[in-house]
C-alpha cells in the first residue's frame, strides 16, 4: 500500500515568503502524537445492474443501478498549522520549526 511510507515536503510561495508544508508519512512521529492508527489495506464490495428497453425504432429507456461500499477508507487529512494555538503542543512540538503546516493520510 502505497500511502503507509509516502512523505513530502512542498515548498512554496505565500505573503511573498517561503513556505513549507510538510505530508508526514503514517509512521512518523506527527501522526503518531496526533492518534492515527497504522492504515489498513481498503477493502471493498461493489455491484452493478442495468436494464435497456427498447419498445420501438426510436425510443429507449435504460435504468443503472450500483452499489459500493468501502472498509477502512483512507482519506486525506485537513491541514494542521504549526501556529494553530487550539492544537495541543504535544503535537505541534513535533512539527520541524521550519514546517508550517502538516497532512497526512488517514482511516475512517
Amino acid at each position: 500500500m502505497q500511502q503507509i511510507n509516502f512523505s513530502n515536503t512542498l515548498t512554496s510561495f505565500s505573503g511573498g515568503n517561503l513556505v513549507n508544508a510538510l505530508f508526514a508519512r503514517n509512521g512518523d512521529a506527527i501522526t503518531k502524537t496526533a492518534g492515527i492508527p497504522d492504515l489498513k489495506e481498503e477493502k471493498s464490495v461493489n455491484g452493478s445492474l442495468g436494464f435497456a428497453w427498447k419498445p420501438m425504432p426510436g425510443l429507449s429507456f435504460t435504468m443503472d443501478g450500483y452499489i459500493v461500499k468501502v472498509k477502512d477508507r483512507i482519506v486525506l487529512s485537513g491541514l494542521f498549522s504549526a501556529s494553530d494555538p487550539t492544537l495541543p503542543p504535544s503535537f505541534t512540538s513535533q512539527i520541524p520549526a521550519d514546517v508550517a503546516t502538516v497532512q497526512f493520510f488517514q482511516c475512517c
